[in-house]
């Protein structure tokens, strides 16, 4: 069991900014999802993506990749949806923002996400999707730092539920 208390900020640190982190409990640890802006032009798309790594103790993280193309970013919370795991997101910077998501091909464990799948276009006119503004951490915040997000971090069981995580 992870003792949030162990924990110092920040968790990790990485050349790229790190912003939007969520996580998804797998069977030997933790699968950390996260947009990374690599550079300093926000209005590039070659400089977008979400990426992931592993960590079994959130001291130490491995297998960080990329995991969509280029020009998509804040990953939302993992969740058990019709039998699968997926993963939302939405394109970035491209205004106006879409949203996607991939999902999981085969066990969590295996981290094979799917090529980006749109979804809920009545999203795209909405007032907050022309709001732009940059907003980035080199860092990743513990669950108990104030300036972390309100949402906390998912886990999730293979039995396909969802709950959150309180330190």
């Amino acid at each position: 069991m992870l003792d949030a208390r162990t924990l110092k900020n920040p968790i990790w640190r990485r050349s790229d900014d790190l912003r939007d982190p969520a996580v998804m409990r797998i069977q030997d640890g933790y699968v950390l999802f996260y947009s990374r802006f690599s550079n300093r032009d926000w209005s590039r798309e070659e400089n977008w993506a979400v990426a992931a790594a592993f960590t079994k103790d959130f001291k130490t993280f491995e297998l960080d990749r990329d995991i969509t193309p280029k020009g998509y970013a804040s990953p939302g919370d993992p969740v058990f949806w019709h039998g699968r795991w997926i993963l939302p997101y939405q394109n970035y910077p491209k205004a106006p923002a879409r949203l996607f998501y991939s999902a999981l091909r085969g066990e969590p464990d295996d981290q094979r996400w799917a090529a980006p799948e749109p979804f809920l276009a009545q999203a795209n006119g909405v007032a907050w999707n022309h709001q732009r503004g940059p907003s980035t951490r080199r860092s990743l915040p513990t669950p108990t730092d104030s300036t972390a997000s309100s949402r906390g971090p998912t886990t999730g069981k293979r039995r396909g539920r969802t709950s959150s995580v309180r330190p």
